[in-house]
């Protein structure tokens, strides 16, 4: 009776040891999702200018859309995304990834007589 008992024990901790093994394996083989990322959060503009943003990380394809269109627009090609100042106000950028991941960009677009000089291109902050 004894050793009935042993084994059904030695069984038992065998199909245990089996089991785990199994199940910590499957986890390995699954490829993993990279983070959605961007070089910058957030962005500053005078009106009329345009400001980008390269998604670093991320699963293409990627959309955008503007939480107030008549402050900022944007457009992605890619994973580079073109911000254009409309009106002075602040807006949010929202990017979402095929794998629904998301993440905002906050954009301050001021008007040419808030600036404190320089030509080109939007003042980008990291």
């Amino acid at each position: 009776m004894k050793v009935v008992n042993l084994f059904k024990s030695a069984m038992a901790v065998v199909i245990a040891a089996m089991s785990f093994t199994v199940t910590s394996c499957d986890d390995e083989n699954e490829p993993t999702t990279p983070n959605l990322n961007c070089d910058l959060t957030e962005v500053t503009c005078t009106v009329g200018t345009t400001a980008t943003v390269t998604i670093t990380e991320g699963t293409a394809p990627y959309t955008v859309t503007s939480s107030d269109e008549e402050v900022a627009t944007a457009e992605v090609k890619e994973n580079i995304i073109t911000v254009t100042a409309v009106a002075e106000g602040e807006a949010q950028i929202l990017i979402k990834d095929a794998t629904d991941q998301s993440m905002d960009v906050s954009v301050t677009v001021t008007s040419e007589d808030d600036t404190t000089g320089g030509e080109g291109d939007g003042e980008v902050e990291k």
